[in-house]
């Protein structure tokens, strides 16, 4: 369900519209908060908002980057998952030989 809050990164007020708990857009003003803090507090001649750009290209990269791990683990699976498969079909076939060579035995 979607709820409006009133949020203030930065000194900068603006009401968002999110299905995110309170909670967690908290965490996600004090995160972006911090980083912003972090730039500005290091260059004088950095503004709030150029800080704020920076950081919001910061977090593109690193969803970009994340999206490329998820991706490179989701086909890691997909083979552990076929590499099982293979396994399991191996393993039938085995346990029908096994069934076929004790009925041979046991003519």
């Amino acid at each position: 369900m979607e709820r409006q809050y009133n949020i203030n990164i930065c000194g900068y007020q603006c009401n968002i519209i999110s299905e995110e708990s309170r909670e967690e857009i908290d965490r996600a003003i004090a995160a972006v908060t911090e980083r912003v803090k972090a730039i500005t507090e290091n260059n004088d001649r950095v503004s709030t908002t150029m800080a704020a750009l920076l950081v919001s290209m910061d977090l593109y990269e690193e969803l970009e980057e994340a999206k490329m791990a998820t991706g490179n683990l989701r086909m890691q699976l997909k083979g552990y998952f076929d590499d099982a498969a293979r396994a399991d079909e191996e393993k039938r076939a085995l346990k029908h030989e096994i069934a076929v060579l004790k009925a041979r035995l046991g003519e």
